[in-house]
C-alpha cells in the first residue's frame, strides 16, 4: 500500500473505530488493523502530520488513538491529550487512563502485531 494509501487508511479506520465502541464484534478487527498499519504511519513525516491533526479531532476516539499513537513522537502533546480525555466518562476515558499509566510505567507497548487467523488476517 502507498504512503497516502496506509495515511488514508489510518484515518478511516481510526473514525470507524471511534464510532464503532459498544459494539466489540466491530470495533475489535478495527483496532487489530489500526495496531498493524500504526507503526508504518508512525514512521513517516505525513503519517505524524496526520496523528498530530488528528490530536485535535471532534471525536474522543479519534483523539485517543492519535494520542497513543503520538506518546512514541509527541509525548508532551499526547499525554495533555490523554489527561483530557479522562476526564471525560466512557470508554475513552478509561482506556486514556489506562495508556497514560502504561506509559508512565513505561510498559506501554504500541508495536504489539494483532494475532492472525489461519486466513492471515487479525481476528475478529
Amino acid at each position: 500500500m502507498s504512503t497516502g494509501g496506509l495515511i488514508e487508511d489510518y484515518e478511516e479506520t481510526a473514525r470507524e473505530w471511534a464510532a464503532s465502541q459498544g459494539t466489540p464484534a466491530r470495533a475489535n478487527p478495527l483496532l487489530d488493523h489500526l495496531q498493524a498499519i500504526a507503526k508504518d504511519v508512525r514512521e513517516n513525516a505525513a503519517g505524524r502530520a496526520l496523528i498530530l491533526r488528528l490530536l485535535d479531532d471532534h471525536s474522543a476516539g479519534v483523539r485517543l488513538m492519535a494520542a497513543s499513537d503520538a506518546l512514541l513522537f509527541a509525548p508532551e502533546r499526547a499525554v495533555r491529550v490523554l489527561e483530557q480525555l479522562q476526564q471525560g466518562f466512557g470508554a475513552e476515558a478509561i482506556s486514556a487512563e489506562w495508556t497514560l499509566r502504561l506509559h508512565m510505567e513505561g510498559t506501554l507497548n504500541l508495536d504489539l502485531v494483532p494475532p492472525k487467523g489461519p486466513d492471515d488476517k487479525p481476528r475478529p
